[in-house]
């Protein structure tokens, strides 16, 4: 398990506890707490282009999307970078996140869900995480 922090929630600390108790039910040989990863820098390489887009490319792009939403999915893009990369290293062939379609963000609209999906299996990304670039 892996916790994003993109510096604008409140004590992301917390989910240690959350953690704690799927370790506990499931065991420390099927779960493992591999910590807070700081997104704000990765984040910020995506967010910063959306902000020169003309609302006619964002909408061709992405859809009918608020600035707010935009900002969850290019946060939601950094944190399946580092997950593709944490899973290529061990091995793992599964991401499970907590979106909620419920939500009603963009991200977890089939169309941004399918786009995740080609993410994880584009093959010049998982020869570049391979070797260390991203």
């Amino acid at each position: 398990m892996v916790t994003y922090d993109n510096s604008c929630s409140l004590q992301p600390e917390n989910v240690k506890h959350g953690a704690d108790r799927v370790i506990k039910r499931f065991g420390k040989n099927n779960a493992e707490f591999l910590g807070i990863v700081h997104i704000i820098g990765q984040w910020r390489d995506f967010v910063l282009p959306f902000k020169n887009m003309k609302p006619s490319e964002i909408l061709e792009k992405y859809g009918e999307v608020t600035y707010s939403q935009f900002q969850c999915l290019t946060c939601r893009m950094s944190m399946y970078i580092d997950a593709i990369i944490r899973c290529k290293q061990f091995d793992i062939d599964t991401i499970v996140d907590g979106a909620r379609e419920s939500q009603g963000f963009a991200i977890e609209t089939e169309p941004m869900v399918k786009r995740f999906r080609e993410m994880c299996k584009h093959r010049p990304l998982l020869n570049s995480l391979e070797h260390g670039w991203y």
